[in-house]
């Protein structure tokens, strides 16, 4: 791609055959390390990473310095790492366990509920039912029976 000379080409042909199909492993890996993180398993993820990152790197070295492996060992053990990200973060999603039922189900937080009443009327105690709303009313911060009631003027309106 950016030189003419064959041993480029030949090296790149190397990496391909060995370490192109383990690219697929890469992506799943990539996708779940996304999907452990959104499950709250972002330590697994990132140990994930770095086990794949170490393997690479140390097997690299391993296969050309103590097994004389080459640059086609080299390239195995990068697919070998791809490989092994992808399973532990295989691993680490199908580990995650569903939430027990009930309020405590979100890490022991539970919404007390002065703070949902306090939500759901205002301040002159009337509920803030914005169903019974005609069109052309305007909810104001007063509520749909408040004294503002489709008053489209001032700072009042949501709009």
């Amino acid at each position: 791609m950016f030189s003419d000379d064959a041993d480029v080409f030949r090296v790149g042909g190397l990496y391909l055959r060995i370490v192109g199909p383990a690219y697929l492993c890469f992506g799943l890996g990539l996708g779940l390390f996304y999907v452990a993180q959104g499950f709250g398993r972002g330590t697994a993820a990132a140990i994930a990473n770095a086990t794949r990152l170490v393997v690479s790197a140390s097997g690299g070295l391993v296969a050309i310095y103590w097994l004389n492996l080459g640059l086609a060992g080299f390239f195995a053990a990068v697919a070998i790492g791809f490989v092994l990200y992808a399973a532990l973060l295989v691993w680490a999603v199908l580990r995650v366990k569903e939430p027990a039922a009930g309020p405590k189900a979100a890490r022991g937080f539970t919404i007390p509920s002065s703070i949902i009443t306090s939500a759901t009327s205002n301040s002159s105690g009337e509920d803030n039912d914005y169903r019974n709303l005609r069109p052309g009313d305007a909810p104001t911060r007063d509520g749909p029976g408040g004294a503002r009631r489709g008053d489209r003027r001032g700072g009042a309106d949501l709009w």
